[in-house]
């Protein structure tokens, strides 16, 4: 078995494994491999989750990040790390 890396007709990048022999235009019948859809990841509610923390810590305006310059980063991972992980135990 191999793994083959192929895109969907969505445009979202897949791995699929085949068989030694197999073509690498069979991937979208093969066995997937992660990871996980991530499509079924609530946006919405990472959005509003995102906003609630920088508002928050006070992020309101381009000069408020000086103050605080990783406030962003850790804002959209406290808000996509957890949902990530949980995609991948359901997976």
């Amino acid at each position: 078995m191999r793994k083959v890396v192929w895109i969907d007709r969505r445009g979202w990048k897949k791995v699929s494994l085949v068989r030694d022999t197999d073509p690498d235009t069979a991937a979208p019948q093969g066995l997937p491999v992660g990871p996980p859809d991530l499509s079924e990841v609530d946006c919405q509610e990472v959005l509003k989750e995102i906003n609630n923390r920088l508002v928050d810590e006070g992020l309101l305006e381009i000069r408020d990040l000086s103050r605080q310059p990783n406030a962003i980063t850790q804002a959209v991972r406290a808000a996509m790390v957890g949902r990530i992980v949980s995609a991948y135990k359901r997976g």
